[in-house]
């Protein structure tokens, strides 16, 4: 097992390229920002309302979406986001290194290791997307006031980081059963000679 810790943590690399920094775990409000900014930095690092603020937010300025049932709204947000909302990179990735580490994690604990390299995929997808990733992502931001259409893009964005996160630890898993095959015959052969 020993052996395997250079592997295992090389793998995990692309898991800590999307991890916080301390400056995004601290929680300010916009007036602390401000008093404690010069005037001219305090603008652009304005915290984003949170959800609650923005879905309390009345939708009179919502054009787009009058005139549309409560279902019609969700679907459309799941259209927008099926269109425009694109998962991390670091997601691929994270199930990718899962994936590899999936004969490893067979071989040392057997379907309870091959489980749980899934299971940490799976965890990666599962974990909802960001909501300035969202705002980011929206061709019109300000419809995501509108609880409905919100719902809905945020169910089909979660879908595609959960696709995302699948597919790389398929393609992961595969590749590194099919090297692991590989390897086991060529050694049983005798080599290369």
């Amino acid at each position: 097992m020993r052996s395997f810790l250079p592997l295992l943590l090389l793998l995990g690399l692309p898991l800590l390229a999307d991890a916080q920094t301390v400056a995004d775990t601290l929680v300010a409000t916009p007036t602390a920002l401000a008093t404690a900014l010069p005037d001219t930095l305090a603008p652009a690092l304005a915290l984003p309302a949170p959800d609650s603020a923005v879905a309390a937010a009345p939708d009179t300025t919502l054009t787009a979406l009058q005139g549309l049932s409560d279902v019609e709204r969700r679907q459309r947000g799941r259209a927008d986001a099926k269109k425009h909302y694109r998962p991390a990179r670091g997601v691929f990735w994270g199930g990718l290194g899962m994936g590899v580490a999936s004969p490893v994690a067979s071989i040392s604990g057997g379907p309870l290791g091959f489980a749980g390299t899934l299971g940490g995929a799976l965890g990666m997808g599962l974990a909802g997307p960001r909501p300035d990733k969202l705002q980011a992502s929206a061709p019109q931001p300000e419809l995501l006031r509108d609880p409905n259409y919100r719902q809905g893009y945020k169910l089909q964005a979660s879908n595609k980081k959960l696709g995302k996160a699948i597919l790389g630890w398929g393609i992961g898993a595969t590749v590194a059963f099919a090297g692991l095959i590989v390897a086991v015959a060529v050694a049983l052969s005798g080599g290369f000679s």
